[in-house]
């Protein structure tokens, strides 16, 4: 999968990069819905220091080797090309057309497919809470 040239020069100056330096990712599939989520590796390690501070739990446990067992940190190539690998394809129900989507501190990777079907319309506004503080 390429990642659009405006999502490689926005994550390459929030990384702080010089020109040479990879972009890295950390893909890990979405607890709520059948696609992937794509993190900037620093990114990533706040969201570890939280996980790392849960109660150690068997709920938690069995939780963490599931989420942290399926994270794969990837890297970009030159063309801002990454490898999704098969496991990760196949948990996310991904095929052929994707779609990426940006969602502030990460992206999401969807079949095409599921995502039109999923999100082809606007959401109800009245089942989102607090949209009501935000100028949009």
């Amino acid at each position: 999968m390429a990642l659009p040239s405006r999502y490689r020069t926005l994550l390459s100056e929030t990384l702080d990069l010089d020109d040479g330096d990879s972009i890295q990712l950390v893909l890990v599939p979405d607890l709520e819905s059948a696609c992937l989520s794509i993190y900037p590796l620093n990114q990533w390690q706040l969201i570890l220091k939280k996980i790392d501070g849960l109660a150690n739990t068997s709920g938690n446990k069995q939780f963490k080797r599931w989420l942290l067992g399926n994270a794969e940190v990837v890297e970009a190539d030159r063309n801002g090309r990454i490898l999704i690998p098969p496991r990760l394809r196949e948990i996310a129900k991904l095929e052929r057309a994707l779609a990426l989507v940006g969602q502030s501190t990460k992206f999401e990777v969807w079949d095409d497919q599921r995502w039109k079907a999923a999100n082809g319309e606007l959401p109800d506004m009245s089942q989102v809470s607090g949209i009501e503080e935000i100028p949009l």
